[in-house]
């Protein structure tokens, strides 16, 4: 009789310490994160997101950030080591939550990439992927009118500091593409954002429309600055009317000189 009741009282004692050991022994957990790239603006902040599910508490496990295999950012519990120039830190009072997401302040160029987010406590452990971009947005688009080419004039559009490099597109004033008639570069600078220049040859004979709009833009298309210019009819006439009598001008001074060089040749013969 006596080791059945011994066996009942380990029951029992085994079902009153069970809720104590299970908030000991962690549970199997998964580090979780968007799939889709975070983008972050120049010079602001970002965070990139990261949560455990279950949702466990944190603040007794190993919290990894790197950014391309180098780490920037570990937490042990009890304390917290900001090893990229002070530019990352985790919500503490959130680790109790699961949320393991790392915040990045001051972005520059180089914190573009792929982080990892690792999590470990004792033998378990989870890792989630976060893929940063850093976007800038340049000037507004500076539009300037060359000189003339022929009856037609060239346009030039220029702005600078972008990331990622975007694209330029021109349209006439019925809302046509006309980039594909322009001749555009794109550069880098001493930063690693691009500027832009693009420049139109446009004619009245060929061309329709008095607008001109040089829009710049994102690929993805959530940003854009755009600039147009107007140029009237007269504009073109009055280019063309220079042209035409600048070389009658110049027809006339030829004339005008050819009686001196006959004269001259002449003398030389003698």
């Amino acid at each position: 009789m006596m080791p059945f009741v011994k066996t009942q009282h380990a029951i029992l004692i085994t079902l009153l310490l069970m809720p104590a050991l299970l908030t000991v022994l962690p549970a199997e957990f998964k580090a979780l994160a968007p799939e889709d790239r975070t983008t972050g603006p120049l010079n602001g902040d970002v965070v990139l997101q990261c949560q455990l599910v279950p949702a466990l508490n944190a603040q007794s496990m190993t919290v990894v950030w790197k950014q391309e295999g180098v780490q920037v950012h570990q937490y042990t519990p009890g304390s917290s080591n900001q090893n990229h120039g002070g530019k990352t830190q985790l919500f503490q009072e959130e680790l109790k939550t699961g949320n393991v997401s790392l915040r990045l302040t001051n972005l520059w160029v180089s914190d573009q990439g792929k982080y990892t987010c690792s999590v470990w406590v004792d033998d378990w452990y989870s890792e989630a992927y976060v893929t940063l971009e850093v976007i800038a947005v340049g000037s507004t688009p500076l539009i300037t009118v060359n000189e003339p080419q022929g009856s037609g004039l060239t346009l030039t559009c220029m702005s600078v500091k972008w990331l990622p490099q975007p694209e330029l597109i021109w349209t006439d004033g019925k809302g046509e593409d006309m980039s594909a008639k322009a001749e555009t570069t794109a550069k880098k600078d001493t930063e690693e954002l691009f500027s832009l220049t693009s420049r139109l040859d446009i004619s009245p004979q060929t061309e329709g429309g008095v607008y001109y709009q040089c829009l710049i833009r994102h690929k993805q298309g959530q940003v854009t600055q755009q600039s147009r210019v107007q140029l009237s009819g007269e504009y073109f006439s009055n280019v063309s009317a220079s042209w035409k009598t600048g070389g009658i001008i110049l027809i006339l001074s030829v004339l005008a000189l050819l009686p001196g060089v006959v004269v001259l040749i002449m003398r030389n013969r003698r």
